[in-house]
């Protein structure tokens, strides 16, 4: 007797055929490379909270314990899951603005080496349209944020400072 044949045709009696996959085959599925529906609903939930457990899980991606367990395996064996990180609350959130520059005969660079004063502007960058320059702030409050923007508005050839407040934020990364 020779070895049995991995694929085999099935009928439910009602004169449909199906494809059977033996046992052996089954597991050749599983070290799949590939990121699917329920590897991204999975890892949708892991990114909104690292603390669930694969009961919870399972019951949201409508699959069993062990189903997500193993994909859980894989995603952190192919390196789609670097680790699970607490993220810590600072003592108190910062207030974030952008502010849009408009000014006279002069260069961005002249504008972007004043702005070095200030530890608070984490970014400047030279844009196109009637917009000269684009800061990004953070500021430990409102009042700080005022006074970095009216310092800013002194500048010479500085014409006027438009601010933008960060209602919310979407992290990508």
């Amino acid at each position: 007797m020779g070895q049995p044949k991995p694929v085999t045709m099935k009928s439910d009696g009602n004169g449909r055929h199906f494809v059977g996959i033996r046992r052996h085959l089954v597991s050749a599925f599983r070290e799949r490379t590939f990121v699917d529906k329920f590897d991204r609903h999975i890892l949708a939930l892991l990114r909104s909270n690292a603390r669930l457990s694969v009961a919870a899980i399972a019951r949201e991606v409508n699959l069993s314990r062990s189903a997500v367990s193993d994909r859980i395996r894989q995603l952190e064996s192919h390196g789609t899951i670097l680790g699970y990180h607490a993220q810590l609350a600072s003592p108190q959130q910062p207030v974030k603005a952008f502010l849009e520059l408009f000014y006279s005969e002069s260069r961005c660079e002249q504008f972007a080496e004043q702005m070095r004063a200030f530890p608070e502007i984490k970014r400047c960058s030279s844009i196109s349209g009637d917009t000269d320059m684009l800061v990004y702030i953070e500021a430990s409050s409102m009042d700080r944020l005022s006074e970095i923007r009216t310092a800013i508005e002194q500048f010479p050839k500085m014409q006027r400072v438009k601010t933008h407040m960060v209602m919310k934020e979407w992290d990508f990364h």
